[in-house]
């Protein structure tokens, strides 16, 4: 092996910059029909990506027009909402409900490509949602978020959440609704099934810490019994026995009135 030479001019064999191993200069050959074969396709490939990429914001487009759309007052059943996770995972969630006492909503995630329905999702076409795009609900890929978690607002659904609510809760597809299911999953090589795998983890994403704080609010033991022996003992010693009678008589009262008007 020769040595290396040291300079900073480039090689005026291969034009490579120095140093470099005289080892490395390949001699000169003609390009063959496989090597051609190989360029076109390479262009050809080419083609296609600059071809894809201003389809892909085409069709990505108007959910970012989607984001200026007036907002109702409020979050509430039937209503289309953008949805964000604190890692910043963003989908579109049509609410089936709303506890706006507790801050949440239970809510299915939907996807704007008609291709991945199965026989759980139900397909609406963009001119009924009044956006550019299509949606799909999957009705079996439902989970509780909190209210604060959405915004912006996207837009409503053309036919009564109540029949959507059923399909979640039991896979009881009413009549009017089995036009909108698409195929049943052909196993588990459908390329389907992958695809939901992954809005499932997103899905999930959005909604992990909603549904793990209300599972510790289910885990959570009950109070104790009040012993209202030892209240009245309490209260004694800060109150004499004629302001403990008053409140013993307030109470028999307010029971009374409970048990009158209680249906």
């Amino acid at each position: 092996m020769s040595a290396k030479r040291m300079s900073t001019a480039p090689c005026p064999d291969c034009g490579r910059e120095w140093p470099h191993s005289n080892d490395l200069h390949e001699s000169p050959r003609t390009p063959t029909p496989l090597d051609e074969a190989w360029e076109a396709l390479e262009a050809e490939i080419h083609g296609m990506k600059d071809d894809y990429i201003p389809d892909a914001i085409a069709r990505h487009r108007p959910l970012i027009e989607a984001e200026a759309m007036p907002a109702p007052p409020s979050p509430s059943a039937g209503e289309l909402w953008f949805a964000a996770s604190e890692s910043g995972a963003r989908r579109i969630l049509l609410l089936l409900s709303t506890d706006a006492e507790h801050g949440l909503a239970r809510a299915a995630i939907t996807s704007t490509e008609a291709e991945v329905a199965t026989d759980a999702s139900l397909v609406f076409s963009a001119q009924e949602v009044g956006t550019s795009f299509a949606v799909v609900v999957q009705t079996d890929l439902v989970m509780p978020v909190w209210l604060r978690q959405l915004g912006p607002y996207v837009g409503r659904l053309p036919i009564p959440v109540e029949l959507i609510q059923q399909a979640a809760e039991s896979r009881d597809f009413a009549a009017e609704l089995e036009a909108r299911r698409g195929m049943p999953l052909h196993g588990p090589h459908d390329t389907r099934v992958a695809v939901r795998d992954q809005e499932l983890d997103e899905l999930w994403e959005i909604a992990g810490e909603c549904v793990a704080e209300i599972e510790a609010w289910d885990a959570a033991p009950d109070p104790a019994p009040l012993d209202v022996d030892e209240v009245e003992r309490t209260l004694l010693t800060i109150l004499p026995q004629s302001a403990l009678d008053a409140i013993r008589s307030l109470h028999t009262a307010a029971q009374a009135f409970v048990g009158e008007y209680q249906p």
